[in-house]
């Protein structure tokens, strides 16, 4: 019986030792599998909001290009009216700028080129309007000025007049809208690429 006792005592002792151990490893175990597990699904999340983010990024590109593509068209189909005709202009007004002439003259469209130079949407800060857009297109028009028409060299006389539009976007459902646009003429060079001066003659 003292020697039952004695067993006793000491299975008493050893688990008092050990088992504090031998759980304190256990939750141990239990917090690093809770840590790994929390990371992934972290990095799971993170990685469904960055695939939702790109497509979001990608429909709101096309739907800005969709509107992009309608304004260059009714701006081409308005100067395929012009062409050949002289244009409503008060450029002697930059001669300090440009190498033109301080006193007015006509000019007569012979043709033209677009070229979007910036195209970018961007987060704005806004609850009802979150992305933006601000959308460069420059618009070449080349011209001739008027002259007599008995002159032996038409070169002189050709121009190519920039012009360059910034289209103000915002965004409302997923969908944009030109708020404004701001239009300021960036150069006048007194030449014009070769395909239009053979055009011309």
């Amino acid at each position: 019986m003292r020697r039952n006792s004695s067993i006793f005592t000491f299975l008493i002792i050893f688990l008092a030792g050990v088992y504090p151990a031998f759980a304190q490893e256990q939750n141990v175990a239990v917090n690093e599998e809770n840590r790994a597990a929390f990371e992934q699904a972290l990095k799971n999340y993170e990685s469904q909001k960055q695939r939702e983010q790109a497509a979001l990024t990608k429909r709101l590109q096309i739907n800005l290009n969709i509107k992009i593509d309608a304004w260059l068209e009714n701006a081409k189909r308005e100067k395929d009216s012009l062409t050949g005709k002289r244009l409503a202009q008060n450029w002697e007004k930059l001669a300090l700028y440009f190498p033109i002439s301080p006193s007015h003259y006509e000019y007569t469209l012979l043709d033209f080129k677009y070229s979007i130079a910036k195209n970018d949407v961007t987060k704005a800060e806004s609850l009802s309007s979150p992305y933006k857009a601000d959308v460069v297109i420059n618009e070449d028009l080349y011209v001739e000025k008027s002259h007599s028409p008995d002159i032996s060299d038409r070169l002189p006389y050709f121009y190519t007049v920039t012009t360059s539009y910034t289209l103000h976007f915002t965004s409302r459902h997923e969908e944009f809208e030109l708020v404004n646009t701001d239009k300021r003429i960036t150069n006048i060079a007194n030449k014009v690429p070769d395909e239009v001066i053979r055009k011309a003659f």
